[in-house]
């Protein structure tokens, strides 16, 4: 199929090319590179600009912001399909965005902002159409998916300061014009309706050293009520259930021991609710979510959250 590409991307003999529109590109490159191995499962990822105007070639990124050129910002993404299929990259590309704005993601408007796959192959245009079928019939329903599915006519690499640029500029969500404040590559629309079940959850990075798992697993028990099936507060949904999603077996052996004894020694007769499972997925919320009370200067009024001594 033929296309324009000039891009510095690495690919294999064996390794194919895709590419997707979700927004601001800095997050979609972040977000699929950290969700999937690199150099593994995504041979290599770049930053660019993909099906904009025939007659404009190697466009700047100033250029493509005023929205003439009619480029999108986009990923190119060299994955081997032994080891990751079109189909994951795919669904995964519907999941971290919303694809039914059109021309937007956030506060991000603009035709260099709309929702598109650019397919290589016949069938890759297979795979996008089955998939972005599955996606508007079992997650959006009446909310019409606006995503193009369209083959890579063209693709140029963005400029050097926008690769890795969220590995790179650590508080990039909030450098310049704000733009980075968006949801733009977050499921947190679909989560909120508890048609994904994914749980609203922290992921703690601890050193044993300083502080045990069993500390924790205490410290969570005594911050919200264990009792209540799929609700903290007035937050009630799937999404707000109560749960333990443990790495080690270690773990789920403490976490198991620590329900128990607050199952005897706190609640009694009134059963703990709370489940204890191997932690399967887990994906970062949007930027904006992070440290949400502290920046915003607020109180603890999420739900229920305070620390206590007894129920």
């Amino acid at each position: 199929m033929a296309s324009n590409i000039v891009s510095k991307i690495k690919t294999t003999e064996s390794s194919q090319l895709a590419a997707f529109a979700a927004g601001c590109f800095w997050g979609v490159e972040h977000i699929f590179r950290k969700h999937f191995n690199v150099p593994d499962q995504i041979v290599d990822i770049k930053v660019g600009y993909a099906n904009g105007k025939e007659d404009i070639h190697s466009p700047s990124y100033k250029a493509v912001c005023t929205g003439a050129t009619n480029f999108a910002e986009a990923v190119l993404v060299s994955y081997e399909p032994s080891r990751v299929s079109y189909k994951e990259l795919t669904e995964f590309f519907f999941r971290i965005h919303d694809p039914t704005t059109l021309n937007s993601q956030g506060p991000d408007v603009g035709t260099q902002y709309r929702s598109g796959i650019y397919y290589t192959t016949p069938e890759q245009q297979d795979v996008a159409q089955r998939v972005k079928d599955v996606f508007q019939r079992e997650w959006y329903k009446d909310s019409k998916i606006v995503t193009n599915i369209e083959p890579l006519k063209s693709f140029y690499d963005a400029e050097e300061y926008h690769q890795l640029y969220l590995h790179v500029n650590k508080d990039g969500y909030t450098l310049g014009m704000q733009r980075q404040r968006r949801r733009s590559f977050s499921i947190l629309q679909a989560v909120c309706t508890g048609a994904t079940n994914f749980a609203e959850a922290v992921l703690v990075s601890y050193e044993p050293s300083r502080v045990s798992y069993k500390e924790l697993t205490e410290f969570f028990f005594r911050i919200h009520d264990p009792t209540t099936l799929n609700s903290q507060g007035h937050n009630v949904g799937t999404q707000y259930r109560s749960g333990i999603y443990y790495t080690t077996p270690e773990q789920q052996d403490v976490a198991q021991r620590v329900k128990d004894v607050f199952q005897r020694e706190w609640y009694k007769t009134t059963p703990i609710v709370t489940e204890i499972q191997p932690l399967k997925n887990f994906y970062d919320a949007e930027e904006y979510h992070q440290m949400y009370l502290d920046v915003n200067n607020l109180n603890l009024n999420c739900a229920a959250h305070y620390l206590r001594d007894r129920p």
